[in-house]
């Protein structure tokens, strides 16, 4: 994200854009820009994760039809999360490099 935003805005725009409307505003659009991005990290891991404990837990309880359905649930659940990551990415480098008129 910061580099688009330093290549939609140049970097004195994009530095300039941590102190709108306020100075005060510094450091929580800092922390504002890293917990996007971890944001998007945990929830990424933390959908993968559970696909895959839940895929455990049923292989133990039932070895044969459970896995298999659960196989396809999981290239299911995969896309869609591969689609959200992608659209919450192009909205936050959208964020990132979108230009403020005064």
């Amino acid at each position: 994200m910061p580099l688009f935003g330093i290549a939609g805005s140049g970097l004195k725009g994009y530095l300039k854009s941590y102190i709108d409307p306020t100075p005060i505003m510094l450091p929580f659009n800092i922390i504002g820009d890293f917990t996007r991005t971890m944001a998007l990290a945990v929830r990424l891991f933390g959908n993968m994760m559970s696909g895959d404990m839940i895929l455990v837990i049923l292989l133990t309880i039932s070895p044969l039809i459970f896995p298999v359905l659960m196989s396809i649930l999981g290239l299911l659940t995969g896309m869609v999360q591969a689609y959200i990551f992608s659209i919450l990415a192009t909205v936050y480098i959208a964020a990132a490099t979108r230009t403020r008129e005064k």
